[in-house]
């Protein structure tokens, strides 16, 4: 049996800078019909996003799994950063941009993103996995699923990189070790593979522990966005040269799981020669 398995993460539909299909038609057939197109950098997204799904469509695998790991719709935000302000007409666009992978799929899975985005309630996000077909057609907050044996635990925000090079990925580590160490106590094992989202950005680290079975390594990653960087999110986040726009996936065959990138980095800081 060989596994596909697909986080997609942090898509923001209908932001200006993030996924969104080349056509969104808001109130068809009405009065007020609105037609939303792809902007410049759009275009760019969605070309990378068509030929992603070319190339994981065109493996040879026996099932693809699907993880939506949050922060699928941008929310009502009326700062301009969106085309449309209603949550429906960016889930619809959501909705229409995975259901590709839903329909290949053996079976789909979602997560919860951030409440600034997606609201208190998640009902957004629980009506696109609905219509995805997800586990329990919800989102959960947090969310183990195991393919093959391999044990992925699932949440949208896990911790923080680090804004300086010399310590990016301690908290990673720390909460990898800490996982560890709470199964200890409730005498049994962390899961394999920890999948995070939020920061827009790839990071990967690896823990190895010791037993009497020999030594076990887990992993932690944080999957990269759709999404490029826009005037808040450089303010927000310190030293953010580039955003990794993409995904990462697995292969899982014989209870073991590889990683592979399908992202690219998109430089976020205009470079100019002078002279």
């Amino acid at each position: 049996m060989r596994s596909l398995v697909v986080p997609i993460a942090d898509i923001h539909a209908m932001l200006k800078i993030g996924l969104m299909p080349p056509k969104v038609v808001e109130r068809p057939g009405e009065k007020y019909e609105q037609i939303y197109r792809q902007n410049k950098r759009q275009k760019w997204i969605w070309k990378r996003w068509c030929a992603t799904q070319r190339k994981l469509f065109g493996l040879k695998v026996d099932e693809i799994v699907v993880f939506l790991m949050g922060d699928m719709i941008h929310g009502d935000k009326k700062d301009f950063s969106v085309h449309s302000t209603k949550l429906r007409t960016q889930s619809e666009a959501a909705v229409e941009c995975i259901l590709p992978y839903a329909n290949r799929s053996s079976k789909s899975y979602a997560v919860s993103g951030t409440e600034w985005h997606v609201g208190p309630d998640g009902n957004e996000e629980s009506w696109i996995a609905g219509e995805l077909g997800c586990y329990k057609r919800v989102v959960f907050d947090k969310l183990e699923v195991s393919v093959q044996g391999v044990r992925f635990m699932l949440q949208h925000k896990g911790p923080s990189l680090g804004s300086r090079k010399w310590i990016r990925g301690n908290g990673m580590r720390y909460t990898l070790k800490d996982a560890h160490i709470r199964a200890l106590e409730r005498g049994t094992t962390a899961s394999d593979i920890y999948l995070w989202a939020h920061f827009h950005t790839y990071h990967h680290e690896a823990l190895d522990i010791e037993s009497a079975q020999g030594v076990r390594t887990i992993h932690g990653y944080t999957c990269p966005a759709w999404v490029t960087a826009d005037e808040y999110s450089l303010m927000s986040v310190k030293n953010l040269e580039f955003s990794d726009v993409g995904l990462i996936y697995f292969i899982v065959e014989d209870g073991k799981a590889e990683c592979f990138k399908a992202f690219e980095r998109f430089d976020n800081v205009e470079r100019v020669k002078h002279g």
